[in-house]
Order: C-alpha cells, then structure tokens, then sequence
C-alpha cells in the first residue's frame, strides 16, 4: 500500500513501530525505500516534520506552560494539510515551490 502513496501522515510512534527504527531520518528514509514520495511526522505537541528524498523541514510547535488535552489535533493538523493540497491542485506538480510551507501552517 505504502508504494502507492505520496504523501504519508504518521505519528512518532507509528513510524517508529512500522520501520523498527528509533532515529526519525532512518525510519523515513524506509519508507521512502517501501515508495512513498513524502513523510510527515506529527510529534504532538512538539510540532511536526516533513521529509522527502534529500531534505526535512521542521515546523515546531509553539511552547505552551500547560498543554491541555491535544486529542485530535495530528488528525486536524493532517486534514487542514490535506484540504490545502486539493485546493492547490495536484500535489505531484510541488506546490510548496509556489507556496511557503510556513503558509500551510
């Protein structure tokens, strides 16, 4: 399934579990080897990042004195992230090149 997928949404932990490696760089590297095109870890309240065959991009969280119950908030982050892409077209065409990914977020 993996190998038909651009874009994989994945927390640490699931990434962690599916590619039995604990460092993140090797684990997407893994699964860019399995065909996914992109990988973005969601790291809960520490952010997320997004890798592709030869970079990352990190977008951190912002630092909270009291983190109140973020149950769900990968799943909207993913969402709103995906919403995006089908509103700027196909996603293959790079529409961070058009688009800052800092804008997304």
């Amino acid at each position: 399934m993996i190998a038909k997928v651009d874009l994989l949404f994945i927390n640490e932990a699931e990434i962690r579990q599916l590619t039995k490696e604990l460092n993140l760089v090797k684990a997407s590297k893994k699964i860019f080897s399995w065909g996914a095109k992109h990988v973005i870890v969601k790291q809960g309240e520490y952010g997320a990042l997004m890798f592709t065959q030869g970079s990352v991009f990190s977008a951190p969280g912002f630092p909270l004195e009291e983190v109140n119950d973020p149950t769900g908030a990968g799943d909207s982050f993913a969402g709103g992230f995906m919403g995006y892409l089908a509103k700027k077209g196909d996603f293959r065409k790079n529409v961070f090149a058009r688009q800052p990914l800092l804008a997304v977020l």
